[in-house]
């Protein structure tokens, strides 16, 4: 048994995937992803091969960034990391003790992102420190038409008025990509956040769609797109990543048409798990999610710090966040365009 790297797409780590439960960031369609729309991010797959076969998948992403800490992310750019496999306690110790030696001298600390829940043994010994700060919604998916009662009577009301309204819904497909970049880098500004770039975008049609991993779905009225929800595809999960809309049109609901859409299509096509992603208890998010016949669970961090004095926190309600913000919600367009990937790339996030 020895620790390798995974570097390109091959049948042992086929193999792997077909008789393991992996999420999307275990492909290596999502390490080629990261690898063309992040230039400056690397990827480190390590694996643990016995004999001739993968016992464990572990990805991490080194980010190396002039305005932020080093850091080892499993995984960034995603709420969730950690391994795939069946991997027992002294293989994870195996695998952390070769990360800490390649790794402690040259990143301030190391990250994952919820998938080590289950190991508990492991993380007393290795010493990883445990945060809770956000959380996170499913909603279960099966029958559309038993779903459809479950959630809330505000929620389907919403849908039918969208109806009503004259929304309609399709999935979106690669030429519509101008109106779907812009559309998003609008929203971005208005939450005072750094946008993806449209090379993300473009990436993320080519490699995933194309390949039934993701799916988009627009809401349109009279033609124009007002509302936009993008998310992945891998094995029996959707998992969202995206949603924006143009806030001309939130009366019309276009928001609770799409998002019914996208879900009613997962019941059709045998998906069970409609996964909303990270979300905080005092965000104006939170309710909406919670709406949808969703459960609510903990999203847990976990973190080594290697140089950093304290675990990481984007908390929006830092004077410090709060006032870049505001900055970036002033800023115009065309700047946020330029320099809002580079910042964006450097979080991880």
């Amino acid at each position: 048994m020895h620790i390798i790297k995974l570097d390109h797409d091959t049948h042992i780590w086929r193999r792997f995937l077909q008789k393991n439960n992996t999420l999307i960031f275990h492909t290596p369609e999502w390490k080629q992803l990261i690898e063309k729309s992040f230039k400056k991010v690397k990827t480190i797959y390590f694996a643990v091969l016995d004999k001739e076969d993968i016992k464990i998948i572990l990805p991490f992403l080194y980010i190396d960034h002039p305005m932020f800490e080093k850091k080892l992310i499993s995984c960034g750019f995603i709420e969730y990391g950690g391994p795939a496999g069946k991997p027992d306690s002294k293989t994870l110790e195996i695998v952390f003790d070769e990360i800490s030696r390649k790794y402690k001298n040259r990143a301030d600390y190391l990250e994952i992102r919820q998938g080590l829940t289950e190991f508990t043994a492991t993380l007393d010994k290795i010493d990883l420190i445990k945060k809770t700060e956000y959380k996170r919604f499913i909603t279960r998916l099966g029958n559309s038409k038993e779903l459809w009662k479950k959630i809330s009577k505000q929620r389907r009301k919403a849908v039918r008025k969208a109806e009503k309204e004259g929304i309609s819904v399709r999935e979106i497909r690669m030429g519509d990509l101008n109106d779907v970049y812009n559309i998003y880098l609008k929203n971005m500004k208005i939450f005072g956040s750094p946008p993806l770039s449209k090379n993300f975008f473009e990436n993320f049609f080519k490699i995933l769609v194309l390949n039934n991993l993701a799916r988009g779905f627009g809401a349109y009225y009279k033609g124009k797109l007002v509302a936009l929800l993008i998310g992945y595809t891998y094995r029996n999960r959707i998992h969202i990543i995206i949603n924006v809309s143009d806030h001309n049109y939130l009366n019309y609901r276009p928001n609770d048409a799409v998002h019914w859409a996208f879900m009613k299509w997962g019941c059709e096509n045998g998906y069970n798990i409609f996964d909303w992603g990270r979300v905080r208890e005092e965000s104006g998010q939170f309710r909406f999610k919670s709406l949808w016949a969703s459960e609510l669970h903990n999203l847990n961090h976990y973190y080594i710090l290697w140089k950093s004095k304290e675990t990481p926190r984007i908390d929006p309600t830092n004077p410090k966040y709060k006032f870049l913000i505001w900055l970036w919600k002033h800023m115009p367009l065309f700047i946020s365009k330029r320099i809002g990937p580079w910042i964006r790339e450097g979080l991880g996030i």
